[in-house]
């Protein structure tokens, strides 16, 4: 694990490409009075959108992907 002051040291460009391969970030969204999650890649980026978040976390696994709930 790095420390804080080397973290510090990172642009923003590669602080956000950390995990970039390795970690899904899962919302629950609103929309239209429909709930959907979307997988979002560790630079924001959208991957995907579920209507069901136990699909979402198994597809991701499956794509070698770690899902993480984002609130």
């Amino acid at each position: 694990m790095l420390d804080q002051s080397k973290l510090k040291l990172f642009s923003m460009h590669a602080f956000a490409a950390l995990g970039y391969s390795e970690v899904a970030y899962l919302k629950r969204v609103e929309a239209d009075g429909d709930v959907i999650f979307v997988a979002h890649a560790a630079d924001g980026s959208v991957l995907a959108e579920f209507t069901d978040r136990d699909v979402a976390c198994a597809t991701l696994v499956e794509h070698d992907l770690l899902p993480v709930s984002v609130h």
